[in-house]
């Protein structure tokens, strides 16, 4: 084998490994920001059922005018 055999071979390896590096960094990326989205609706629908929970306040009934 001679050099330019091997450089081509080492270059198309790490050409292989760069793409699925890269493929892999955008995988977890995007399912980062889907959890991250995911965990933001529980809180947001925490925070609406525990407002929802609580007793409405009952107005004074107004006194009749004369």
């Amino acid at each position: 084998m001679d050099y330019t055999t091997i450089i081509l071979g080492i270059v198309a390896i790490a050409t292989l490994v760069g793409l699925a590096w890269v493929g892999g960094y955008e995988i977890g990326t995007a399912s980062g920001a889907s959890a991250e989205r995911e965990l933001a609706n529980r809180r947001i629908n925490g925070v609406l059922e525990s407002v929802n929970k609580r007793k409405p306040r009952v107005a004074r009934k107004r006194r009749a005018a004369k």
